[in-house]
């Protein structure tokens, strides 16, 4: 008997990946539950893609530097399986070199590297269709398609006029126009003004809290009946 048994979204009354019109970008969302071995998933979904597509470039996103340590050291150990050496970005100004090369490439950044030097539009890095974007905690700093006006504050934090602004969503959009989206999680989100399967498509897989402690249940009665039988 399997360990881990994930359910298709449709057994949660949630839309599948599957359902989605071709060609609009988003890869959909893993709904994977802490613990649950999400970076592994990420390290082989993108052996995977590296073989399937055409020396594709993969960039891996995460929104906190420990969080992106943590990430590439784990790639870095599959480097074979990977087929290549990951970078790990330490400016902006890398970042963008490293994005507009012609092909290939595993690349980890934290989507803050993402905000404009100035204005409301991120210049755009690379037009090409063959870059993967992978979101590791989708359900964090992943929104704002559309603009707010917040307050403009000088260097002493006194405000002196207003500003429009958009969020990393649009951003990343800006810079890789043409790249798909796939978001990993624990917590999607589902309300108006921040969307998880709005962002980065429909369901592909769904391994939540529930799941976990049944897997955790099996576990322990798999451990006890071989420690009786041993005894």
């Amino acid at each position: 008997m399997p360990l881990q048994v994930n359910e298709p979204p449709a057994n949660y009354g949630l839309a599948s990946v599957t359902q989605q019109p071709k060609g609009d970008k988003k890869a959909g969302v893993v709904w994977h539950t802490q613990g649950s071995g999400k970076s592994l998933s990420m390290v082989f979904y993108t052996g995977k893609i590296v073989l399937v597509l055409n020396n594709p470039t993969i960039v891996v996103i995460t929104d906190r530097n420990d969080l992106d340590d943590q990430l590439f050291d784990t790639f870095a150990a599959c480097k074979q399986l990977l087929r290549q050496e990951p970078k790990q970005v330490e400016s902006r100004q890398q970042l963008k070199e490293l994005l507009r090369v012609a092909s290939g490439g595993v690349i980890f950044t934290t989507i803050q590297k993402f905000q404009p030097d100035q204005g409301n539009v991120y210049e755009a890095l690379s037009d090409r269709r063959n870059i993967v974007v992978i979101a590791d905690e989708a359900h964090r700093t992943q929104y704002g398609f559309s603009a707010k006006t917040v307050d403009d504050k000088n260097a002493d934090g006194e405000v002196i006029g207003k500003k429009t602004v958009y969020g990393f969503a649009k951003y990343l959009r800006d810079a890789l126009p043409n790249a798909t989206y796939l978001g990993f999680t624990g917590t999607p989100i589902e309300k108006t003004d921040v969307n998880t399967p709005a962002v980065f498509g429909s369901y592909v897989d769904i391994y939540d809290i529930a799941q976990a402690w049944k897997t955790a249940r099996r576990c322990a009665s798999t451990m006890k009946a071989a420690w009786q039988k041993s005894r």
